[in-house]
């Protein structure tokens, strides 16, 4: 029984580390969320008379501080939603702002994948309309800049005016943390999450900001001090069952 609940302890303190790596390892990931894991006290749980039971991870979906960068296609969401985008194939959602042009026009994540938005509309006007890939006319006057306002609104001006290029989508659903990690950036719907909501950003509950990106949600210093505690279980519990293997020996060898 105490080589099963040390073994079990060792699972379950594995577990966690594995956790607690992957988050310190994406620290700086753009809009990487952090994961929790625990265990479950296996006494409660009647598991083979004892020990611990890895629990399922957790995400943690808080908000990320902001940090401007100064690129003109880096956008940040502040508040619920997700960018929308898609190749030929399939379609994913992230908060991940870090945008590129492609040859079309096409504004890329960093993943590859096109930006979905609603081309020659303004945010008050994409309430029913389906998002389609947007994309900016080319090539850009050496005169021309590109503005995203807090409602994801895509405007390009010079010296002649503003023109309005469309309005950045944002997806929001029932429930987020049933989303299924594709990346460390990138997420697919499932039945759990429900379908996509799509519309635009409001400006106030959910901002768009233009020049900056999430930075990933997660404290160093927590997880880092979370790591050694759980290092140092992890060698009293290798400890326990050393012990435990050299008091069956020490038995075995008495009975000869």
């Amino acid at each position: 029984m105490i080589n099963r609940i040390a073994v079990s302890g060792l699972n379950g303190s594995n577990h966690i580390l594995r956790t607690l790596q992957d988050n310190i390892s994406n620290v700086r990931t753009t809009a990487f969320k952090g994961e929790r894991a625990a265990t479950l006290d296996a006494w409660q749980m009647a598991y083979n008379g004892g020990g611990a039971m890895p629990e399922a991870v957790t995400r943690n979906l808080t908000q990320g501080p902001l940090q401007r960068t100064g690129n003109v296609l880096d956008l940040a969401l502040e508040g619920p939603g997700y960018f929308a985008a898609r190749d030929s194939e399939s379609q994913v959602f992230t908060r991940a702002g870090s945008f590129s042009v492609g040859a079309e026009g096409q504004i890329l994540t960093d993943t590859g994948y096109a930006l979905l938005g609603y081309t020659g509309l303004a945010a008050d006007k994409v309430e029913g309309a389906a998002p389609d890939v947007l994309k900016l006319p080319l090539p850009l006057a050496n005169d021309a800049s590109l503005t995203i306002d807090t409602k994801g609104q895509v405007l390009l001006e010079d010296p002649r005016g503003s023109t309005l290029i469309g309005t950045v989508a944002v997806a929001k659903f029932q429930s987020e943390s049933n989303l299924q990690p594709l990346s460390m950036s990138d997420f697919g719907a499932t039945e759990g999450s429900g379908a996509p909501m799509f519309g635009a950003a409001d400006g106030s509950r959910t901002g768009m900001y233009q020049q900056q990106l999430e930075q990933a949600n997660v404290n160093l210093m927590e997880q880092l001090t979370a790591l050694i505690s759980v290092q140092n279980a992890f060698s009293a519990q290798a400890k326990s069952l050393s012990t435990y293997d050299d008091m069956i020996k020490t038995s075995l060898s008495d009975m000869r």
